[in-house]
């Protein structure tokens, strides 16, 4: 199995034929006046099994979705998803796991959001991104010193 990717986004909804369509991707930065904050992610991992693998229906695999602050308090999804007979046996199988995190954030800073697949006891599949949890710039209005406004 190959880890194809780990990736976050505002939100998650499922359509009427069971895909997941992603809302505000990759949205890694959150603001935040005041700490502690709530934060929502939703968090999204796929993985596809290599070609020559043939995973048997009912096969269990392990998936370990957490995102840690920078003091290493740490939210944290599991999940034992077991495999079900391919419909096109020619390609190869693949899992997906959209999950939503609504946590909170102690601090400012940079936060790890991870992914841990285990196909088997052999095998364990890891990838790591990061998030940001910052104050906010300014209020919003321009700046009196910025030189691009100053009246000649």
């Amino acid at each position: 199995m190959r880890f194809e990717w780990l990736g976050i986004a505002e939100a998650s909804a499922v359509d009427a034929r069971g895909a997941v369509a992603l809302i505000g991707l990759n949205q890694n930065i959150e603001i935040a006046s005041v700490v502690p904050a709530m934060v929502r992610r939703t968090v999204m991992v796929y993985a596809v099994d290599d070609p020559d693998e043939d995973r048997p229906p009912g096969s269990t695999i392990h998936v370990t979705i957490g995102i840690a602050s920078p003091s290493g308090e740490t939210a944290r999804q599991e999940f034992e998803l077991v495999t079900q007979p391919k419909n096109f046996p020619e390609l190869p199988g693949a899992i997906q796991v959209a999950t939503e995190f609504v946590f909170r954030a102690p601090e400012h800073g940079t936060y790890r959001v991870s992914a841990v697949i285990e196909p088997s006891a052999e095998e364990r599949l890891e990838r790591e991104i990061e998030f940001h949890v910052v104050q906010p710039v300014g209020d919003g209005r321009p700046q009196e010193n910025n030189e691009s406004l100053q009246r000649s």
